[in-house]
């Protein structure tokens, strides 16, 4: 009996040393955390905010740091219930950063954020994130530790590249919100630095203008609530916003330039560049629709046991959210903005492969083939939010928050502009051809 167990004695010892030898080789995609955030100092790369053949005032004050309190002219003190919270999990996009955190300070109101620093980071976002920390609760993580558990920090490496990065993120969201929720908060959005959530003005009435209010977002989730018809709320049609987790329809923006006028167009500010602004510079829809994204009130679910498998990258709570239904029915989007040919080249981003600049042409191309006359739609409902945010601070504040905002402008790498004759459209789809 003995000399039988004894063949299955080695081979169980044998799967155990081939377990530990493996477990202790590294990680080529993302490397160990330990190599990379433990005992690697952070690399401290600041983007230059000179323009480069600049539209606007190159004279413009960027200066970063200063002395005094930011203080708004109105009320920043809102309670949990009358505010949003939001999960970032970010990656060396910082030339969106600073625009993406002042818009949703405005919009949503955004008063609480989660802040993750993604491991393969090269640039130090802390001097942004200091001009907000009076204005918004920051937790600022910088380890995936943070939220995982030894045991599913020890899985999850062991997974492929690409089911890898997707795990890494589901855990953050399950991570965030029941953080988030543990700190008494409700609505929470999630969703990356170039996504900005707007009312939609195909639902919701006088959408451009109401763009303007500080708050309108949650405004119109809680009127929706009350199944107030003021905001677009027709019964059945939009029933998924009576619930507590709902998707967002997500609404690709193309890099094509637009007329300086129309960049320019109700920004009145000396201080101000639209150009810097992805909510201005970049106003040509793409026709085809993206996969939405979701908000929550994280006040109204038990997320206490459930694992980084029951989250989604967009749907967010398996089973538990609605998703988008789409630009005829859902009260808010979600604009995608591709951005520059500069804020595009992100080395530290392996997510869509190296040639991140035969990316960026070919989504370009087959946006603009997807186009027409008839299909040129131009988006400008967000556009009022940077009035509002003005109004909210006095121009001195804003001057100061809103410094440092977006990348340059450069007429050499700057797409063709789109405006109302079918030859531009014929000239942009010749120049990609012509690159591509």
């Amino acid at each position: 009996m003995m000399l039988k167990t004894i063949p299955l004695i080695l081979i169980i010892c044998f799967t155990l040393v081939l377990r530990l030898i493996f477990s202790r080789l590294p990680n080529t995609a993302l490397d160990t955390e330990e190599e990379y955030v433990d005992e690697v100092p952070i690399a401290i790369v600041v983007p230059t905010t000179m323009d480069n053949n600049s539209h606007g005032d190159s004279s413009s004050d960027h200066t970063t740091g200063r002395n005094m309190p930011v203080r708004p002219k109105s009320n920043s003190n809102l309670s949990p219930e009358d505010s949003f919270a939001a999960c970032l999990m970010w990656l060396d996009d910082y030339s969106s950063l600073n625009e993406w955190i002042a818009y949703h300070y405005q919009v949503l109101p955004l008063r609480y954020l989660v802040f993750l620093r993604d491991v393969p980071s090269q640039l130090d976002p802390t001097p942004i994130l200091d001009k907000w920390k009076e204005l918004i609760q920051i937790e600022y993580w910088t380890s995936y530790r943070d939220f995982m558990t030894n045991k599913t920090y020890k899985y999850i490496r062991r997974r492929k590249r690409a089911s890898r990065y997707v795990a890494i993120q589901k855990e953050f969201y399950r991570g965030c919100l029941v953080h988030a929720q543990a700190n008494n908060r409700t609505w929470t959005m999630v969703h990356d630095t170039d996504e900005f959530v707007v009312l939609n003005n195909k639902i919701v009435p006088n959408a451009t203008s109401r763009m303007e209010e500080h708050g309108i977002v949650l405004e119109v989730v809680k009127k929706a609530h009350a199944k107030d018809p003021s905001v677009g709320v027709t019964g059945q049609t939009n029933v998924k916003w009576f619930a507590n987790c709902t998707g967002m329809a997500k609404v690709q923006y193309t890099s094509f330039e637009s007329t300086p006028e129309e960049v320019t167009k109700g920004v009145p500010y000396s201080f101000v560049d639209p150009y810097r602004f992805l909510t201005h510079r970049f106003r040509h829809k793409d026709a085809k629709g993206l996969i939405g994204k979701t908000m929550v009130d994280v006040s109204k679910f038990d997320l206490s046991e459930k694992t980084w498998h029951d989250f989604h990258s967009h749907s967010l709570i398996r089973g538990e959210c609605f998703g988008e239904w789409g630009e005829r029915h859902d009260l808010l989007e979600v604009n995608h903005y591709l951005g520059s040919y500069e804020r595009f080249q992100r080395p530290s981003d392996f997510r869509i492969g190296t040639n991140r600049t035969n990316r960026f042409y070919h989504l370009n191309k087959q946006a603009i083939d997807r186009m027409s006359m008839q299909h040129l739609d131009q988006g400008d409902v967000i556009r009022p939010w940077l009035q509002g945010f003005v109004k909210h601070f006095g121009e001195e504040n804003s001057n100061y928050l809103l410094s440092d905002v977006g990348s340059p402008y450069n007429r050499d790498t700057a797409l063709p502009v789109l405006d109302s004759s079918p030859e531009s459209i014929q000239n942009a789809r010749s120049v990609l051809t012509s690159i591509l």
